[in-house]
């Protein structure tokens, strides 16, 4: 499995993506680091680190070379998902 078949979400009103099931989002937690699926700018790290949530969506997280920014959790999978995948 390849870091885009763990992260992307899949086009069906059905499928429900990996990156957002229920036991990532109970893995998703402060000071942890995620892996984004799409980078803020092309300077910015591909990972950040999430500092705290917002609502039960969106977290404030810090990108390296970027800064504080908020994201959705279909902007980002668990970055042990991701490179675990990779094995």
């Amino acid at each position: 499995m390849t870091v885009l078949e763990a992260c992307v979400p899949v086009q069906s009103p059905t499928f429900v993506p990996q990156h957002l099931s229920q036991p990532f989002l109970d893995m998703v937690h402060p000071n942890s680091w995620v892996t984004l699926l799409e980078h803020p700018s092309e300077y910015s790290y591909g990972e950040a680190l999430l500092l705290c949530p917002i609502s039960d969506d969106e977290w404030v997280a810090w990108i390296p070379d970027y800064g504080e920014a908020v994201l959705h959790i279909s902007q980002f999978c668990n970055a042990n998902l991701a490179f675990g995948a990779l094995n």
